[in-house]
């Protein structure tokens, strides 16, 4: 697998061209809690979704998405409150393994 890059410089192998910094583990690890918080996002009332995504992920305010949505911005933020606890449940119980 590891072989010379060019017949022109035989001392550069393929492997040379790997950063060494790249930790295939963490890269896992990272897939593996991206995977788990999509799992946990589909367990959210679509409403909740769509807050998350709007609200903590794409940057729009709370009245922003008050308005888009003709409730109050204190509703946003309980809908937003708990969301998060919900995910935040969800996710602990990814990373204690009790949940697959």
């Amino acid at each position: 697998m590891n072989h010379p890059l060019s017949r022109d410089n035989p001392e550069t192998e393929c492997l040379d061209l790997v950063p060494s910094s790249v930790d295939v583990y963490e890269q896992a690890e990272d897939r593996m809690l991206l995977q788990a918080f999509h799992s946990c996002m589909s367990e959210l009332t679509l409403l909740q979704q769509k807050v998350v995504q709007a609200v903590l992920l794409e940057g729009v305010t709370e009245q922003e998405m008050a308005r888009e949505l003709g409730i109050s911005q204190q509703s946003v933020n309980r809908i937003k409150r708990r969301a998060i606890n919900r995910l935040k449940g969800c996710m602990e119980e990814w990373v204690n393994g009790t949940r697959t």
